[in-house]
């Protein structure tokens, strides 16, 4: 994943972003997302300052970024989120396609 977004005139580079950031912007999100079918659903349950959090915490880690995403537009927050979470869903996607053709090509015949 190689993006930038934009966010009240300021722009944050979206390259790889961790596990350990995304485990910490889950935890966020988790009581949220068990009411959910799709990113959109899962971003209207939210509200502002949640999604701040969520972005703050993909992005750097932790929630030092909060103070300057509120400044930003609602509608530059959803956008920013669904791209961060459909790019990790893709990424995550492709891991799992990897992981079962290596286990195929390892897997032994029984005799």
């Amino acid at each position: 994943m190689n993006n930038t977004i934009i966010i009240a005139q300021r722009a944050y580079d979206c390259t790889s972003v961790s596990v350990n950031n995304i485990s910490r912007a889950c935890k966020e999100i988790q009581e949220f997302s068990l009411h959910c079918n799709n990113i959109t659903e899962l971003c209207n349950s939210m509200d502002t300052p949640t999604i701040c959090n969520v972005l703050s915490l993909l992005l750097a880690g932790n929630l030092s970024l909060v103070k300057d995403l509120s400044l930003g537009k609602r509608t530059e927050l959803e956008d920013a989120f669904q791209i961060l979470l459909s790019d990790i869903l893709l990424n995550a996607k492709k891991c799992g396609i990897m992981a079962q053709r290596i286990g195929e090509m390892t897997a032994r015949a029984k005799k």
